[in-house]
């Protein structure tokens, strides 16, 4: 049995998130019995969606379940590292809480995984999530495209949620520092400038999904992540 460990940031999650993250989390065990699956939840300083009763949901499902918690908000990237760093599994997956992708969609993840490569992108089609992203985030994801052209990165999509890495990808992971929405570009920069064999796989968004809005300081803070970009890339 192949062990891979899921790393699920969720800050401040809708209620009954669990039940339907467990559903999907299901629905990946059953379709892949050859994989034994754990599972890390960081809070990120989460005021609700943690009660005991969602807590003793996770431990009463099928798989280990672990709990990463500490006190302040610190933004996703920062979640993302510390939960990483609580995995020792040969493969590692991170992605949205909701588990926005469709299961073909982890499945190539995976596989790609199993089949040697050292960071596994899920790249997202335009008609799969294009009419479903409000206007701020629609600005951020364009300077994002331009962004990865400009540091040639082996796709447009970094900011999906939805990646995979081995031991390698994931010591190359540990190394990035930016704490919010761009630190999957940093891995990326990282990553290619290590020469790594990073693999893009297709990862269709549920029809049922609506990415969440974003606040224009966000935009607007990201933006000065770029030098940092630049490092990870090209002097890193």
């Amino acid at each position: 049995m192949t062990q891979i460990d899921i790393v699920l940031p969720a800050y401040n999650p809708y209620q009954g998130w669990e039940e339907e993250a467990i559903s999907h989390l299901s629905a990946l065990s059953a379709a892949l019995p050859e994989i034994t699956l754990r599972v890390f939840i960081v809070p990120d300083g989460s005021k609700t969606g943690h009660s005991s009763d969602v807590r003793s949901r996770w431990s009463s499902s099928q798989w280990p379940v672990f709990y990463c918690d500490y006190s302040a908000n610190q933004g996703k990237g920062y979640a993302v590292r510390y939960g990483v760093k609580q995995t020792d599994a040969p493969f590692v997956i991170y992605t949205d809480y909701d588990f926005p992708f469709t299961l073909d969609s982890y499945k190539q993840v995976i596989k790609s995984l199993l089949d040697g490569a050292d960071v596994v992108i899920a790249h997202r089609e335009s008609a799969s999530y294009g009419r479903r992203i409000r206007f701020k985030r629609e600005i951020l994801s364009e300077i994002s495209h331009f962004v990865n052209i400009f540091l040639s990165l082996p796709t447009t999509d970094t900011q999906g949620g939805l990646k995979g890495f081995s031991q390698v990808g994931k010591s190359i992971f540990l190394r990035t520092e930016i704490k919010r929405f761009l630190f999957d570009t940093e891995f990326i920069c990282l990553a290619r400038r290590k020469k790594v064999r990073i693999d893009v796989v297709h990862g269709a968004i549920r029809p049922n999904i609506i990415l969440s809005a974003m606040k224009a300081k966000t935009i607007f803070r990201e933006i000065y992540s770029l030098p940092r970009l630049i490092r990870a890339r090209w002097f890193s």
